[in-house]
């Protein structure tokens, strides 16, 4: 740049508040001054997803920033990083421009540059600049004065001195929505303040503070509980262990009230439904509506399963012995080994497009590879098993510090780890907590 550049300088930054804006700011790496552009700034990003260099690679991938047009690199306008660059531009606005710079590192640790100069944009900020300044009007700016989001509802509301309404505590002529609840410290609010312009709003509404008063919640669920039992009882009269005459190990009748587990064997001859009581659970267990059998079903199966083959050696004796009896004599029985930390299949296009898709679930295969990286990068820690073994009795006994992914069934996956955890206790990763999970685990 200084050979290309009258007088270029490079200086260190920090943050800068936008003056129009000053809910808005920008963080560039660095910031450009010479005599031949003018005032400039800039953006360094290092993909770790370059490897060696190779930027025909890196610009095939889905998440890539780039995109090559007429043999150049260039910056995507419809990544984020192009909304990050655009701000800082806006926030400092005389710079002229922002050098945006991809950097990486060959096998022999070389490094490579790639950089864009992106201009202003004025139609691009002309819209998203309402959008930032809603976000900020309706979810920040309260959580920042008030702790609108996270404040104790009982706190009394301080109602206005005058006659002004909404959050605002202003009178405008615009149009407005009353609270049901008629003694509500704001009254009336005005439906641009909510984004309540294009929503149709029903005959009893509460405003946002009110709705989370306690008195309303109980309203709610007592509607709701009603239906829930309303629902209940009419599938309870058509439950399929009405249909037998008796059922479970105790050979009863089934009443509407009795709490069930139904057994998935096909020749279960206890009725295929058993009391909670009688097999001495106290809780579902996780797999009662796919796969699971009762006990005699259960031994009834691992009886009916064939032997496994065996390596052996026969003579003329034993094979004269099979054709006068139908026994096997086993002469002898090994065991193998099955590592637990490979990989269950190598990844396919398939497997990347649910990846990268959003709706996309995860599979075993996907998340043993995930393992493999895991563990690759911290091979001190144990664990990082396939997690297709099933029950407990079937992974590796570990007695150092573990990581160690879950599938919980209904396509849902845990994690679950002993990292600065006292001896006997671990630590669990659940976005969709549930006791029952706690429990099997």
């Amino acid at each position: 740049m200084k050979k290309s550049h009258a007088n270029f300088q490079v200086m260190k930054c920090g943050l800068f508040i936008n003056k129009d804006h000053p809910f808005l700011h920008a963080t560039p790496d660095f910031l450009t001054s010479c005599d031949c552009c003018g005032l400039g700034c800039g953006e360094v990003k290092c993909p770790f997803c370059i490897q060696d260099a190779n930027f025909e690679g890196y610009i095939r991938l889905k998440n890539s920033c780039l995109v090559k047009t007429d043999g150049v690199f260039k910056l995507k306008r419809e990544h984020n990083y192009y909304h990050q660059i655009q701000q800082q531009l806006v926030t400092l606005k005389e710079r002229r421009h922002n050098d945006f710079v991809v950097y990486a590192v060959d096998h022999k640790g070389n490094a490579h540059l790639v950089m864009d100069r992106i201009l202003p944009d004025e139609q691009h900020w002309t819209k998203v600049l309402p959008k930032l300044e809603a976000f900020w009007r309706i979810c920040v700016l309260p959580e920042v004065l008030g702790r609108w989001y996270t404040r104790r509802c009982m706190v009394e509301v301080k109602g206005p001195s005058d006659d002004s309404i909404c959050f605002c505590r202003s009178l405008r002529n615009e149009d407005t929505v009353a609270c049901s609840n008629e003694e509500c410290s704001y009254g009336r609010f005005h439906t641009s303040c909510l984004s309540l312009g294009d929503v149709s709003i029903p005959n009893k509404w509460y405003c946002p503070h009110c709705s989370r008063l306690q008195q309303f919640k109980r309203y709610s669920r007592k509607q709701s509980g009603v239906n829930i039992k309303a629902k209940a009882k009419a599938s309870a009269s058509t439950h399929p262990s009405l249909l037998h005459g008796t059922i479970c190990i105790c050979k009863v009748k089934a009443t509407m009230s009795d709490k069930l587990v139904e057994c998935h064997g096909p020749d279960c001859t206890n009725g295929n439904f058993f009391h909670l009581q009688c097999l001495g659970l106290k809780r579902m267990p996780t797999n009662h509506k796919t796969t699971w059998r009762c006990y005699i079903c259960r031994t009834t199966r691992k009886a009916n399963v064939p032997l496994p083959t065996t390596c052996s050696s026969s003579t003329s004796e034993s094979s004269s012995s099979e054709n006068d009896s139908d026994s096997i004599e086993c002469v002898g029985t090994s065991q193998g080994y099955q590592n637990k930390t490979e990989a269950l299949a190598n990844l396919t296009n398939a497997h990347f497009d649910l990846i990268y898709s959003p709706n996309g679930w995860l599979d075993c295969d996907i998340i043993q590879q995930a393992h493999i990286l895991l563990h690759n990068e911290n091979p001190n820690i144990e664990g990082f098993q396939r997690p297709t073994p099933g029950p407990v009795r079937n992974f590796n006994i570990v007695s150092g510090e573990f990581v160690q992914i879950l599938h919980t069934g209904n396509s849902h996956w845990v994690c679950v780890s002993s990292i600065g955890c006292l001896p006997g206790h671990i630590k669990l990763y659940d976005s969709l907590y549930d006791d029952a999970i706690s429990q099997e685990i």
